[in-house]
């Protein structure tokens, strides 16, 4: 697209299956679970994509951004990689994995960019690979997860059953933000899939609630400095009754009527 009056031109860029650092794609999200020692979930090992390394994305966008060219341009590697790839990569960091795969039957994914015209317009395409750059993200959550764990500036309050309640979980920031200090939302859920995980600051996966499970449940809280817990379904409200006082005894208020 092309502008008389004011000549300037537009180039777009398709952008290929992105992860990176600090991101909430599928890779650093099976990341912080290994790191935090959970199974991950694996559908459609088969699958392809042409993953794109955040930090080539940038690179990319600003090398396109400095030339004249107008129009669409794939913004890829050209090279496609399975989904097991990755899963692989991740299990020779995490040999003791537990990857859980569940058969789908939705159609296999395959992508992979021509990347003929980007090579053709800037004379560059993205070389970092999964081989690389996956250790990077798992060295960047490990140091991420590592100065969460070490702040007690930061207070927490996490809400349980999160799934898709997402206007509970903006009220609830909303509040946080009129609270004095520093507070972070937590959501645990059974299911890691679920849409609420995007709208809190850190997901926990929990398990069933039972008595059995107090005092791992309890140690997270302890390391995350929760200060409140927010019971969003009945069945979590009755485990939470039955057990307040260990929690009472940690410093962690029970949000009960």
């Amino acid at each position: 697209v092309q502008f008389n009056e004011t000549p300037f031109s537009i180039v777009s860029a398709r952008i290929y299956r992105g992860y990176g650092y600090n991101s909430r794609d599928v890779i650093s999200r099976w990341v912080r679970d290994l790191i935090e020692g959970r199974e991950i979930t694996v559908y459609n090992p088969e699958g392809t994509f042409d993953y794109m390394f955040g930090t080539d994305t940038a690179e990319g966008l600003i090398r396109l951004a400095e030339t004249n060219y107008s129009g669409i341009v794939n913004l890829g590697t050209g090279e496609s990689r399975r989904v097991s790839d990755v899963v692989s990569i991740l299990k020779s960091s995490f040999p003791e994995a537990i990857i859980n795969y569940v058969n789908s039957n939705e159609l296999i994914e395959s992508s992979e960019a021509d990347t003929t015209l980007l090579k053709s317009v800037l004379g560059w395409v993205p070389s970092r690979k999964l081989e690389h750059t996956i250790p990077d993200i798992i060295e960047f959550e490990r140091s991420k997860s590592k100065d969460i764990n070490s702040s007690p500036l930061v207070n927490r309050v996490l809400v349980t059953s999160i799934s898709n309640k997402i206007s509970l979980l903006k009220d609830v920031c909303q509040s946080l933000g009129k609270i004095n200090g520093k507070w972070e939302l937590v959501g645990a859920d059974l299911n890691p899939d679920n849409l609420g995980r995007y709208f809190v600051d850190h997901f926990y996966r929990s398990k069933i609630f039972s008595e059995d499970y107090t005092t791992e449940l309890l140690e997270y809280c302890e390391n995350m400095n929760v200060k409140f817990i927010i019971p969003s379904r009945e069945g979590d409200l009755i485990y939470f009754n039955g057990v307040r006082d260990k929690f009472v005894e940690a410093g962690i208020k029970i949000m009960l009527t």
